[in-house]
Parts: C-alpha cells; structure tokens; sequence
C-alpha cells in the first residue's frame, strides 16, 4: 500500500512538472513569436515537438492557412484571422504579432512547410508537357505518373503516362460528360445526352446505375464515404454508392437563396466540403456536406464594368468575365480553379482566398482539364486543338 502510494506521488510530480512546463510554453508564446517571421515560427514549433517528446505528452497544434492580397502584378503575403485560447486574434499584413499557440498543428512536415512557405508564381514548374491523344478536358490522375482522359462528348477514356504514351483505352457507346474512379477501379460517369450516372469497369463493361431524368448530370466526384456527389443543372445531388437512393438534394442555402445558377464541376475538399464550379454564375460556391453555404469565390482582383464583374490581370484589363470550367483539390486543401477564356488558373485557400494564378510564370492557352494526384502533381489539359497536357509542380515543399 504504501508502495503504490509513493507510486502515485511520483506520477503526480512528473504530471505536475510536464504541466507546469506546458503552461510556461503557452505563456511566453505571444512574446516568442511576437513580430517574427515564419521562420522563428518554425524554430518554435521545434521547440514544441521537443517538448511533446520529452513530457510523452500529446500538444496540439494548429496552424490556419496563410492568406495571400492580390495586388496588380505580385501577391502579397497576409496572415488572417487566427484564434488563441478561443479568442479570435487580429494579425500583421506582413509580419505575425500575436501569437496563436492554440492554431499550430504539429503535422507532417510537408504539411507545415506550404502553411508556413506559402506558394507564389515563382515555386510553379512545368515538369513535362505532351500532346495527348484526345483533347483532354476532363482527367483524373492515378498517380503522379498516369492520368485517365476523356475529351467533352467523345465516346472513349483514354489511360496515358507522363511521356504522353498511350496505355489504355476504352470504348463505349455513350458520350462523355464528366467522370470519377472510386476505390475499386471502377468509373462512375455523366450521361448527360442519356440523362443517366453509368458505371464502366476496368474492362469495359458499361452498366445504367440509375436515370437523372428529368435533368442531365454534368459533373460528378465522390465523397469520403464513397458516394457519387453529381452536378445536376441547379442542384448538387449526393447519391448512395449504387446511385439508387439520393441522400442530399442541395439547392438553397440556408437563408433560402439558389446556391447555383448551374453546377457544373464539383470536388470534394477534404472531407467537409463540396466547391463547385457553377460557370453560368461566374463563381465557385463552397458549401459543407451538409449544404450549408461556406463561401463563393467570383474571381481574382478586378473591377466592376457596365454592373458585371470583370478582372484585371496581370497583363492587363481583361474583358472577359470569369468562367470556372473545371475544379479540384489537393492534399492540403487548396481549390484550383480553371478559368478557361482568361487562360487563367486560380489558386484559392479552403477559405475561398485568392493566393495566386498558378498560370502566371508559364504559358498555357484554355486550361480545362484539371487532375491533382496524391503527391501535389497538377495535370492540366488544353481546351484546344493542341491536345496538350502540362504536369507542374506548384508548391515548394512537395
């Protein structure tokens, strides 16, 4: 008895010590960081992991994503709204001023080096460009390596590599209109002449999973659960895995006002929300898998002529109006836009916060195409008789 009592004194020390050094971390943190850059951020949560380390007590740690101020011909770095001991804390354009222990995640490397290196034009490399077989509007990457095809309307899903060589094809007998790989190879694809969602196999076999009379299915994902998420005209529809059943029908927001004008392309972004591209509209409108609206996001930096928005960019006013033709996600959450009149690619926080157009540096006329992989690789197909496809790197620590 008097064994265990000793014991549990013992722990209570060690307790009370890991505490007590946790609380003096907590408490100089807001000097620690005080006017430093991302750097002494970095330094600091070192100093934090040495910590978890040394007390075998679990820190967490989180950091909200840098924002980016889009001003003529360059970004500017802005850090917005982060929160400390749940109290919202306002920050430096340029510089941290406050400290925000209670927002640093400590995540894989990766992860904290785009939080606290953010992308710019500079950090975009072209790794390769090919001309594909088909036009490629439409692409879903298997790895960094290989990328699925299919050009709006054709009758075919086209499989090629990095050097633009063919390894696969498959013929069908309906048109294309937008399509998605779910976990076991399997494409789940928009009918849209046919009003349908129809499964393809690997091997080509085509079935009707179910009709979406009276309205065609335009763009399609799936969500963390597997489900098919379709575009359908005004609506965004989450169907069961077999598309026999539909679970979610989103059309309004929660102040009773139409989400879309028309839902066009849709992505899954981590596994809270749905961005979709609503090209009639001129905007990506994010809602989580609930329905409720999130943001909308209706271009980069501009100005407002004759009541319609329209943008200035960097080589000067652009007449044309903003059309997000195709939309995806990457592993850190980024939305990536493709602008295809303005031959622009947007670059959008999960806020819905422009950070940069990741066409700046590079030359690609009429994105359309959009794939990420799982590693960051960004596949991009031209919307022209070019057929080309353009794999970048856009974030530096990837």
């Amino acid at each position: 008895m008097k064994k265990n009592k000793n014991d549990i004194s013992t722990s209570n020390s060690k307790l009370q010590s890991a505490h007590a050094k946790i609380q003096d971390t907590i408490k100089n943190a807001r000097t620690k960081t005080e006017g430093q850059s991302f750097t002494d951020i970095d330094q600091f949560l070192n100093e934090a992991e040495k910590l978890q380390t040394d007390t075998d007590i679990s820190v967490s740690i989180t950091l909200s994503t840098p924002k980016f101020l889009a001003q003529a011909n360059h970004t500017t770095p802005r850090i917005g709204t982060l929160h400390f001991e749940g109290r919202t804390v306002q920050n430096d354009p340029k510089l941290l001023t406050s400290t925000n222990i209670g927002a640093l995640q400590l995540k894989d490397r990766a992860m904290r080096n785009v939080l606290l290196h953010p992308p710019t034009p500079s950090d975009v490399k072209i790794i390769k460009t090919y001309t594909a077989s088909v036009i490629a509007a439409e692409m879903r990457a298997i790895s960094s390596t290989q990328v699925w095809c299919s050009r709006h309307y054709e009758k075919s899903l086209h499989l090629s590599d990095i050097n633009g060589q063919q390894i696969n094809s498959l013929s069908l007998d309906f048109s294309v209109q937008g399509f998605v790989i779910n976990n076991i190879g399997n494409f789940i694809v928009c009918d849209r002449n046919n009003k349908s969602i129809k499964q393809v196999t690997a091997d080509g076999h085509v079935s009707t999973l179910c009709s979406t009379s009276p309205r065609s299915p335009w763009g399609i994902c799936l969500n963390h659960k597997q489900q098919p998420v379709v575009c359908m005209e005004e609506s965004l529809v989450v169907y069961s895995p077999d598309c026999q059943t539909k679970l979610q029908v989103f059309t309004h927001d929660q102040d009773g006002k139409p989400l879309f004008v028309w839902s066009y392309r849709v992505a899954m972004n981590g596994d809270t929300d749905y961005c979709v591209a609503d090209d009639s509209g001129h905007k990506v409108v994010t809602i989580d898998v609930e329905g409720r609206l999130r943001w909308m996001y209706s271009g980069g930096p501009g100005q407002e002529v004759e009541g319609r928005l329209r943008w200035m960019y960097s080589g000067g006013p652009g007449q044309e109006v903003f059309r997000p033709s195709n939309i995806c996600c990457d592993s850190h959450m980024h939305v990536i836009v493709a602008d295809s009149p303005n031959h622009k690619v947007h670059l959008l926080d999960k806020e819905g916060q422009f950070i940069m157009y990741i066409t700046d540096n590079v030359s690609i006329q009429h994105p359309r195409g959009l794939a990420v992989s799982d590693d960051d690789t960004l596949w991009i197909g031209e919307n022209n008789e070019s057929q080309k496809v353009h794999v970048i790197k856009y974030l530096k620590h990837t």
